[in-house]
């Protein structure tokens, strides 16, 4: 199968897609609105449409249905976060400022976090759980103050994920395994705030992976152990054309390198991405 089937779209209640290790695919194209776990992990193919227009713009189309829900996506990360996301930082842990009357803003959907996982090295240290799934750590602050908004489990039905000894509440398909790296890709919607938080004084966002015994590595699967490399947060509006990244003309320190990897010709090809 090289892309998915269009009428796809016409499944209005289908919650979950689960295509890994699928060799042939090459193009996820328009997704239904329903969906809240898209999982593609083990895809050669579409390893070089992990920075190209036809990837993103289908996932950031669906991320921006008129019905706003959490979903969970995983696809294949050897391209690392693509460059146009607007906040990045190596390690588990990232944190993003926003915009004055965020609360307000009906524009502002929501925000698009990323998380990078690789492979451990052999010098790297890595905390067996076999009881505890790794998350995201969602928070919002202000000032000294911080106050958790959610918990986001890493939890994917792909056995190269599968964490012995936990009970998932869905099969997890033996279609394969692989230690490649992968993104990990989690929407949570603006209106997925409390009210209580909905303030001016509320004004920043970290996102940190961790598990609960506090190691961002984690073992899963058939001795498979990986690594948060970098991570990253971008907002998403409704009108998108207000909000294009802009071109960096020099990349900050904290970003993660992406020099090996296909560049972008120029501006009018970021634009692309948000073309929807």
């Amino acid at each position: 199968m090289r892309c998915i089937p269009a009428g796809i779209t016409q499944l209005c209640k289908l919650r979950t897609l689960c295509i890994n290790h699928c060799p042939m695919l090459e193009v996820i194209g328009e997704l239904p609105s329903s969906l809240e776990r898209i999982e593609a992990h083990g895809c050669p193919c579409l390893e070089t449409e992990t920075s190209s227009s036809l990837l993103w713009s289908s996932l950031l189309k669906h991320l921006k249905s008129p019905i706003q829900r959490r979903c969970n996506i995983i696809i294949p990360g050897s391209s690392g976060i693509p460059e146009w996301v607007s906040h990045q930082r190596m390690g588990c842990e990232v944190s993003v400022e926003l915009p004055l009357n965020w609360y307000e803003d009906n524009n502002l959907l929501g925000f698009v976090l990323f998380f990078h996982h690789v492979p451990l090295d052999d010098d790297d240290e890595c905390v067996r759980t076999s009881r505890f799934f790794p998350q995201c750590a969602l928070a919002i602050s202000h000032g000294d103050q911080s106050k958790r908004l959610d918990g986001i489990p890493f939890c994917h039905l792909c056995n190269t994920y599968w964490i012995p000894g936990l009970i998932y509440g869905r099969t997890c398909y033996g279609s394969g395994s692989t230690s490649d790296p992968a993104l990990w890709v989690t929407y949570f919607p603006q209106i997925g705030i409390p009210s209580n938080y909905r303030s001016r004084k509320w004004n920043n966002l970290t996102a940190h992976f961790d598990n609960p015994v506090g190691n961002a590595s984690f073992t899963c699967g058939k001795n498979a152990s990986f690594k948060v490399k970098s991570c990253g947060v971008h907002l998403i509006y409704a009108q998108d054309q207000k909000h294009w990244p802009q071109p960096s003309r020099k990349r900050p320190a904290n970003r993660e390198d992406h020099s090996s990897n296909k560049k972008f010709s120029s501006f009018q090809r970021i634009k692309g991405f948000f073309n929807l």
